[in-house]
Formats: C-alpha cells, structure tokens, sequence
C-alpha cells in the first residue's frame, strides 16, 4: 500500500508546517503569537455584497461547494460553490467543522479571491473560529497571515497546514474524491466502447469490484493510529486505479501471456498463504485479523469470478482463465505482504 502521508516532527509530508521546529523543541509561543491576529479580526463578518439569507433556508439539491468549486464530477463553478457554502455554513455544527465544511470552503473562496473578491481579513476569521486543532489553527493563521502581509504566494487550500492526524483523513479523502470522478470518467469511456452484449456483465463487474475495493481496504489495512482513515481511502483509491489500468490495457494489446497453467500456480501461492495466515492471532500488531481476510477473500473470489464471466463474454478469443491468473496473481501479492507483516 503507499503511505503519501508520513508523520515527522508532528507534521503531515507535503503540508505546509514551518511551525513544527519550534514545537518540536517545547516552544509553544507561535500558537499564542497567532492571539493577537484572531483578536484583530474577530469583529469581521462576510462581505454584506455576498450574503445569502441562507440562515433559514435547507440545502438545495446539488448544493456541495467543494464538488463546485474544484470542479469534481461537473464544472467548476466558484461562483455557485460560494453561494452554497454560505448555506452549508448556517446549517454547520461543532462536529461538522473539519474537512471541507462550509466555513471552510469559504475561508479557500476568501483566501484565493476565486468565486468572490479576494477578502483575506475575513479568511483569516474563519480560520480563527472553525480550524480543529489548536497546532493547526495557529498554522493556518500564520499561512493567511502570511498572505495578508505578502510573504507568501500561491493558491491557498485548507489541506495546506494541515497536521492534525484527523485532517489527514479528510485532506485524503478530498484528493481521492477527485482521482475517482477521474478514475469513472476512464471507466464510463471503456464501457461505451463496449458492444451491447458485453454491457450486462460489465456492470456486474463494477459492482463487484467496488464491494472488492471496500472489503480489501476495511479489513486488510491496519486501522490504528490516527491517520487510518487516510490510509482505508488510500486504499479504495489504490484498487480503483487498478481496476483503471487493467481496462486500460484490454485495449491496447499484447496482454499479459497467461492461462490456465499461471492461474494454478497462482492460486497455490494464494491457498498457501490463506493457510498460513489462518493462524495468526493478529498481524504485526496490526488491527488486520484472519476473520477480515477471510471477509476480503470472500469479496475477492466474487470479484475475479465477474471477471472472468465479462472475460468470456467480451473477450472470447481469450477466454476466463488468463484474466483469472491476472487478478489472482494480484492477490497471492497482496496474501504475501500480509504473511510477511505477521512474521513482524
């Protein structure tokens, strides 16, 4: 599995995190130098121009300001995902305050002067009263800060100053929303290039490589620590792009040369490592368990089965054991890996 998220210093690789030095070292005082900037702006509301009287108004069908604005499975529309982020924002709890909440949404809009004019006094208020973590808020303040005071350029995103494992999760989930709107329009293309015989067994295929993907990254990642939300969606994403690549290379031949030999070479190494995993309490001290391999295998099976069903049905001339050993030999590397975390 690959981890794009790694913790060092207390920070998250790729976010922005000039802060963690000082932290690390026991001196707290860029949190409390941020005091003086909330103060500053705590009396600023939203531009009067841009207000909806959204306090009693429910959300609109389509009303998702983070599809909106990044242009996730539609257009981009700032404008629009300005407008729904003031109603998302009225109807906004504690708990519904980390990610791409409504107030955040506005904070980027503010921050970035897209979809609204740039107005970074009311940003930085909104990254006042709404960040999560108090290491993360004095980040966010000081990158909007920043800004305010020209010391620093570029496109502002809420996942920038993001160190709080919790975060991760949703900064993760965010960027696999966007591989998978891309990852569906590949797989969309694919299937209307398909004949009308073959578009039955297909959609079975989809479903039961999504119930494949959820089982896998439920029960065969390790869910400890705080960023294992981050690294179940990187997970789901990870086989989602597999199953991309895979339809991807149906169409552009040769494909990989195996048969019925392969497939049973495959399948020993899977039962093998199945039987050796079985008796395992726990994996590496891991939350990955026999009881939820089996519950993966078991989606799994369904999965390489639709295949080879589509196989035979779009691919006669190949038939259903080349693509069986292809996605088998697939698992027996996934088996392995897990076999050797146990041996941890």
């Amino acid at each position: 599995m690959i981890l794009r998220y790694l913790i060092t210093g207390g920070c998250l690789i790729g976010a922005v995190c000039a802060f963690s030095a000082s932290a690390a070292d026991g001196d707290w005082s860029y949190i409390s130098a941020t005091d003086g900037v909330c103060a500053s702006v705590a009396q600023i509301r939203a531009p009067e121009a841009d207000r909806l009287d959204a306090a009693h108004s429910a959300l609109p069908e389509g009303c998702d300001s983070e599809a909106l604005y990044y242009g996730i499975g539609l257009a981009a529309d700032p404008i629009k995902a300005r407008q729904c982020a003031y109603v998302e924002m009225a109807h906004e709890k504690d708990s519904q305050l980390m990610g791409y909440s409504g107030s955040h949404m506005l904070m980027t809009i503010y921050a970035n002067g897209v979809g609204a004019k740039q107005d970074l006094p009311f940003a930085l208020h909104l990254a006042c009263v709404s960040s999560f973590a108090p290491a993360e808020q004095a980040g966010r303040v000081a990158h909007l800060n920043a800004i305010r005071q020209g010391e620093s350029h570029g496109t502002f995103s809420f996942c920038d100053d993001a160190s709080a494992g919790l975060t991760g999760g949703f900064c993760e989930a965010h960027r696999a929303r966007i591989k998978a709107a891309e990852e569906e329009n590949r797989v969309n293309a694919f299937a209307s290039r398909l004949p009308a015989s073959a578009q039955k067994q297909f959609r079975v295929l989809r479903n039961a490589q999504a119930s494949w993907a959820k089982a896998r990254a439920d029960k065969e990642v390790d869910l400890s620590g705080t960023l294992r939300a981050a690294f179940v969606i990187q997970e789901q994403q990870l086989q989602r792009k597999d199953f991309g690549d895979m339809l991807a290379r149906l169409e552009h031949p040769p494909l990989p040369r195996l048969g019925q030999t392969q497939l049973e070479t495959a399948n020993r190494r899977m039962g093998d490592d199945l039987a050796l995993l079985a008796g395992k309490a726990n994996l590496g001290g891991t939350t990955i368990d026999p009881a939820g391999i089996g519950e993966a295998q078991r989606a799994f099976l369904a999965y390489r089965k639709a295949w080879g069903d589509f196989a035979v049905v779009a691919y006669p001339h190949w038939g259903r054991s080349w693509v069986e050993a292809w996605v088998t030999m697939k698992r027996a590397d996934m088996l392995d890996y897990l076999l050797r975390l146990s041996r941890q």
